[in-house]
């Protein structure tokens, strides 16, 4: 961060905060997490951001849903039927490659 920079952030800063700072770069350690530790969390509704936003990281991103099934086969290999249009097939080839002639679909690549 650029010197102009810190000092635009830490305009208004509490002494405490600014001794933290002075203190954190002699020690060559994070500015920002001691100065969220120390000032920040003296503001109630920026505090509760970002406990929130870590509780958010902690957790990963979002579980990928299972994609939909749009087809329905055979359990002997008879025949495979298209969820999307209601077409039954009984061809061979149309059930291996799960491939409804009517949608024009591959059901799975």
């Amino acid at each position: 961060m650029l010197a102009a920079e810190l000092k635009t952030l830490l305009a208004g800063a509490s002494p405490e905060a600014l001794r933290l700072v002075r203190a954190a770069r002699e020690r060559d350690v994070t500015i920002l997490q001691e100065f969220i530790n120390t000032s920040v969390s003296k503001v109630p509704h920026v505090d509760a951001m970002y406990r929130m936003q870590t509780e958010i990281f902690q957790m990963g991103p979002p579980p990928v849903p299972e994609p939909a099934k749009t087809y329905e086969l055979d359990p002997r290999g008879g025949w495979i039927k298209c969820l999307k249009c209601g077409r039954t097939s009984h061809h061979p080839e149309d059930v291996s490659e799960k491939y409804c002639v009517s949608c024009h679909h591959f059901h799975e690549p």
